[in-house]
C-alpha cells in the first residue's frame, strides 16, 4: 500500500489567486468552548482549582 500525501501547492489552481489579508480577516471565527460548573472545578486529589486546559478555535 502507498502512502499518498497531499501538498496544497499541488492541488490548488495557480489561476485563483491567494487570498489578501483583508479577505482572510473579515473570515468568521468560532469559539467553542466548554466549562464546568464551579463545583467540578477542583481537582480532588490536592483540593486545587483546574484551570482551562485548551481552548479550540475554528
Amino acid at each position: 500500500m502507498h502512502k499518498i500525501e497531499a501538498v496544497a501547492e499541488n492541488v490548488t489552481d495557480r489561476k485563483i489567486p491567494d487570498p489578501t489579508t483583508e479577505e482572510i480577516s473579515s473570515l468568521i471565527v468560532e469559539i467553542i468552548e466548554y466549562d464546568l460548573p464551579e463545583e467540578e472545578k477542583v481537582y480532588p486529589q490536592c483540593e486545587e482549582h483546574l484551570h482551562v486546559m485548551s481552548k479550540e478555535t475554528k
